[in-house]
């Protein structure tokens, strides 16, 4: 085996051991933002730009969350921390897009032309 060969070996198997710990894949929890703190410190300029900043600003939570995450949610490996998070940005995501939704009049709340849709 070749220097070379032996040090992509060891390199592989040290990546494989860091992208398949779930316990020491959780420590970048603490540096994600609270939902509430997300919610004060985004603002629009009215209430329904906000909630529409507050809103997108949560999706992209769950998906740094997931890309975090990876492919150990496939495979049942994610930590109770990990499922909180998620659980915490997609509840106040789903939240603000119920309070937006009912806030539109009736008849703009569907179709492609709706304020819903723009």
């Amino acid at each position: 085996m070749t220097f070379r060969n032996a040090l992509t070996t060891f390199w592989l198997g040290v990546t494989i051991m860091i992208c398949t710990q779930p316990a020491g894949a959780a420590a970048w929890i603490s540096e994600m933002p609270k939902p509430a703190d997300v919610l004060a410190k985004i603002q629009g300029s009215d209430a329904y730009d906000t909630a529409a900043r507050q809103y997108a600003a949560m999706q992209i939570l769950v998906r740094i969350r997931g890309d975090m995450v990876g492919d150990r949610a496939f495979r049942n490996e994610t930590t109770a921390a990990e499922k909180a998070l998620v659980l915490a940005y997609s509840g106040e995501s789903r939240r603000i897009q119920t309070a937006l939704i009912e806030s539109l009049p009736p008849d703009e709340r569907t179709g492609k032309d709706s304020l819903r849709a723009r």
